[in-house]
């Protein structure tokens, strides 16, 4: 790259070329000029491998972030890696095998809510033995890794005694659709319904599940009525309407207090849409005007809190890096 960004600053190499100590000695960039301007050279890096952190990932590839912290350019990493050639190893918390139970001519259709096996494939993957071990279930097992096979019609989980039925499909029969189509000897204790919302053709909600939107669970209003807990965690705002909601149901427990409160506020994963922010600002300023003392608000994320230590610059706001200290605050 070849651009006046950095020129002057840290990375330029006149103020030490973007060394992060004394013995960082090669230099990182290049100072340049052309056409009489003084630009800066950015040497391309060989990017081999890439090392992210990731909730729940599938035999497939595909990943879910739903439980981490810090999700930004995670996505970028990983396309800048493969396209370099490069490896993308992710550590996640669970992995989830899905497929279908049988192959070759399977065929099944969703009718009333429930299952509908038309056509059973030839083929069963459910086997005694694998001919080769691409996933080893035995050592997964050993190491307490949560591992779930969830397929059309069951979701089986992997334990240290072998593969555990936990649900089945609405539709679908034990014995004539599960048991009689595969080798494998299964746990059978208690079963549960598979959720019906994955047999209905309307929208699952997945939304709530996922970025938990639930707003009741968020807004709580301590035994005391003097402290009031705002978990923003992983919320995303995107139109004026959530905004509105956020503030409605804010103002409605802030009532039931028998006077102003402190607030302690969660921003980890908090995102606004750009033509928004101005707007959550002018809203948070309301209620703090009108029920808040003092607000305490934490969030892991270095970029975050600084731009929460711009938006909201009052003296009687408080930053913090965690929960645990802005409580330690409160409390001294």
């Amino acid at each position: 790259m070849l651009p006046r960004v950095g020129l002057e600053t840290f990375v330029d190499p006149r103020n030490g070329g973007g060394a992060v100590d004394d013995i960082s000695t090669e230099p990182q960039v290049e100072l340049m000029e052309s056409g009489g301007e003084e630009i800066l050279y950015y040497p391309t890096p060989c990017l081999t491998v890439a090392l992210l952190r990731g909730t729940t990932a599938d035999e497939m590839g595909n990943v879910a972030m739903e439980r981490e912290a810090l999700v930004i350019d995670n996505l970028a990493q990983a396309m800048a890696v493969k396209n370099a050639g490069g490896v993308v190893i992710l550590q996640v918390e669970r992995v989830v095998l899905a497929g279908t139970f049988t192959a070759c001519g399977f065929s099944a259709e969703i009718a009333d809510g429930a299952l509908k096996i038309v056509q059973e494939g030839r083929s069963r993957k459910f086997l005694e033995a694998v001919e080769q071990v691409t996933f080893s279930g035995t050592r997964e097992a050993r190491l307490m890794q949560s591992v779930l096979h969830v397929i059309e019609r069951a979701v089986f989980e992997l334990t240290t005694d072998g593969l555990r039925l936990i649900e089945v499909a609405p539709g679908a029969d034990l014995d004539r659709d599960i048991l009689t189509h595969m080798e494998t000897r299964l746990i059978i204790d208690e079963i549960a319904q598979m959720g019906p919302r994955i047999f209905s053709a309307v929208e699952m909600g997945l939304r709530v599940d996922l970025l938990h939107l639930d707003l009741a669970e968020r807004v709580a209003l301590h035994p005391d009525g003097n402290r009031l807990f705002l978990n923003f965690e992983k919320m995303r705002i995107r139109i004026p309407r959530e905004l509105e909601k956020v503030a409605a149901q804010a103002t409605e427990v802030c009532k039931k207090a028998p006077g102003r409160v402190d607030v302690i506020v969660s921003y980890d994963g908090f995102s606004t849409d750009e033509t928004l922010e101005a707007d959550w600002a002018r809203m948070v300023s309301g209620l703090q005007g009108q029920f808040f003392n003092k607000v305490f608000r934490h969030s892991g994320s270095a970029f975050m809190r600084m731009k929460l230590q711009e938006v909201f610059s009052s003296g009687r706001s408080h930053i913090f890096e965690s929960s645990a200290q802005a409580l330690a605050f409160l409390d001294s």
